[in-house]
């Protein structure tokens, strides 16, 4: 009885790997319960084996942790000494076993706050998403004046939304596949106090056949041994 008890969940593992191969696990996740430079668990969830880690702040003051409208948040005021600077925040993500890395990022202005372009005028504003797999950073996304969560350029002055709004999910690239140093990088630069708020930033990825071997065994033994405890 007892064999039959722990080869049974395994068997329906492997029955569902030809099925299961192609789904999207979340690699990185960050709803910003913390301060992007602080270290811990907090709002960061995935399978990275680093997750817990802060990231690398660049620009101005940096960001700091608020709560804006029941949202837990990154904010760029856009004002003081992040007044007119491109503020960054950049990631170490560890994607070995994992392949078709994409990412997605969730922001918002201020309401009813007019953003102008970033490409006619040295007061403008913008958010990008950049990549970097060894070669340098890549841009994947600038999105100009206020964030709506597409690419565009010389936008012109648009009114900001403090709606969360998601970009599309981008792909890293082949380079990305595998990557045990991949980079991440979002950048926002806000003028005379039009702030952007980073609300989440998620790396879904798909395990190669081994990553997903270990990972389905390793949940189905954790499984065996709580029941074993009961």
């Amino acid at each position: 009885m007892k064999i039959t008890f722990c080869i049974a969940p395994l068997v329906g593992i492997f029955l569902a790997l030809g099925s299961t191969s192609e789904a999207s696990l979340i690699l990185f996740e960050d709803n910003f319960n913390l301060d992007p430079e602080g270290v811990g668990a907090s709002g960061r969830t995935g399978l990275d084996p680093n997750v817990s880690n802060a990231w690398i702040e660049s620009g101005g003051a940096g960001y700091t942790q608020a709560s804006v409208g029941g949202n837990e948040v990154a904010q760029n005021p856009g004002s003081g000494l992040n007044n007119g600077v491109a503020i960054r925040i950049n990631r170490t993500i560890n994607a070995t076993g994992f392949s078709g890395l994409q990412i997605q990022v969730v922001a918002f202005n201020d309401d009813g706050v007019q953003y102008e372009s970033d490409d006619t005028t040295s007061f403008g504003e913008h958010l990008k998403i950049a990549v970097n797999t060894g070669s340098g950073f890549v841009e994947l996304l600038d999105d100009d004046s206020a964030w709506q969560g597409i690419n565009e350029s010389n936008a012109g002055t648009e009114v900001g939304s403090d709606t969360p709004t998601a970009s599309a999910f981008l792909a890293l690239g082949a380079g990305a596949d595998n990557n045990n140093n991949l980079e991440i990088q979002i950048s926002t630069k806000g003028n005379n106090g039009d702030a952007f708020y980073l609300d989440r930033v998620t790396v879904t990825a798909i395990p190669e056949p081994s990553s997903l071997l270990f990972l389905t065994i390793g949940g189905a033994l954790a499984l065996l041994m709580r029941r074993r405890r009961r």
